[in-house]
């Protein structure tokens, strides 16, 4: 292994533990924009349930 290869190994190895851990970051996002959607569903519903 040359010099210059082992360093090159060294920065895609911190690129994909970078894009696991922003793709990971962004799961967590959505998975929390859902949870709100799904909340406002059910006051919308529940709300809605009430006034009849």
């Amino acid at each position: 292994m040359g010099a210059a290869t082992r360093p090159m190994l060294v920065l895609m190895h911190e690129a994909q533990a970078w894009e696991e851990k922003t793709v990971a970051v962004n799961t967590a996002g959505a998975a929390g924009e859902i949870a709100r959607g799904l909340a406002d569903i059910e006051t919308k519903r529940g709300s809605h349930l009430r006034e009849t």
